[in-house]
């Protein structure tokens, strides 16, 4: 499966955003060490520089190159922050993908607390894709 990028948007060297037009899956990428309030942050960013293309419903957030610095309140931050923006995330779909073990804690940690849209971990991209288009 290619990705055919519509864009590419970047936000200070630690976060692209790439938003594929076939599948229409928005992917976040996220690099090096990464609070809470990098992820609000950029999530308000993209929003309010229109990053995001309207009514996209499936999103890629991609931190195999990141590291969370504080975990378990980055957790409760995010899911704060999705709850208060639901009409931005209603019915969106969230695959969050790494291969480090506390951000996948993280992630399932995060997914206990989904409510009006779903996240689901995994390790490898291949199956965060599948699981975003079925």
């Amino acid at each position: 499966m290619g990705i055919n990028f519509d864009k590419t948007e970047n936000l200070n060297n630690n976060i692209y955003y790439n938003y594929d037009i076939v599948t229409k899956i928005m992917y976040k990428v996220h690099y090096g060490l990464i609070s809470a309030q990098h992820i609000t942050d950029s999530w308000q960013w993209a929003f309010t520089n229109n990053i995001i293309p309207q009514n996209t419903k499936r999103y890629l957030l991609d931190y195999r190159q990141a590291e969370f610095i504080n975990p378990v309140r980055i957790s409760s931050e995010i899911v704060r922050f999705y709850h208060a923006n639901l009409m931005y995330f209603k019915d969106c779909k969230f695959a969050i993908v790494s291969d480090k073990s506390k951000n996948i804690a993280t992630s399932l940690t995060v997914k206990k607390s989904d409510y009006s849209y779903q996240s689901e971990p995994f390790s490898f991209i291949e199956l965060a894709i599948e699981w975003l288009i079925t």
